[in-house]
């Protein structure tokens, strides 16, 4: 499979804006993101967030083959075709990460400034092949070429799968639990 991984910055079309809010409704177990998550705008961390926020993709021939492969999505093959027909996108998202700075203030002092993740999808039949890792080690070398060596991020206590794949392959600890059921997750580099 033919992975590329692209910043959110290249992706500011109107319709690559579209796919992208379809994916997150289609794969987000929360309220979904609308496209101006996405886009592109003024603010300063807003244009942080598309030099550390990326796209994973592939050919829209590669999906098929692979969804064919792997037999999965069967019985949606003839509607996921239609789909792939109908757009006029080269390729198919197989998972995005959003991220951005973020700098607390303690006592009125602005502390160092680190990298929070807000996002991190994959389409559900290419879980467990390599992409949430390449989108997740992308983000993490371009946040400390940034000089940001400490990455954040939320994940349900639920989440025993997500929890176990920061800590085994990023070196994320748990350091508190929010009131909503979440744990923050904390990695330095």
């Amino acid at each position: 499979m033919q992975l590329q991984i692209l910043p959110l910055s290249e992706f500011q079309s109107q319709e690559n804006l579209k796919a992208l809010e379809n994916f997150s409704s289609l794969y987000w177990n929360g309220p979904s993101w609308s496209m101006e998550a996405f886009k592109e705008s003024d603010d300063i961390d807003d244009q942080y967030k598309l030099e550390v926020s990326y796209i994973a993709v592939i050919t829209k021939e590669e999906f098929l083959n692979a969804i064919q492969k792997e037999q999965e999505d069967l019985e949606n093959l003839d509607k996921i075709q239609v789909i792939l027909k109908e757009s006029n996108l080269p390729h198919v998202i197989l998972g995005l990460i959003i991220s951005a700075q973020k700098t607390e203030e303690k006592y009125k002092v602005a502390m160092d400034p680190y990298l929070y993740i807000y996002k991190l999808l994959t389409h559900p039949s290419f879980q467990n092949k390599g992409v949430a890792t390449k989108l997740l080690d992308k983000t993490i070398a371009t946040a400390e070429d940034c000089d940001l060596y400490q990455q954040v991020l939320s994940v349900s206590v639920d989440n025993s799968h997500a929890i176990s794949f920061y800590e085994k392959n990023f070196d994320f600890q748990i350091t508190s639990e929010t009131s909503n059921e979440n744990f923050i997750m904390t990695r330095h580099s």
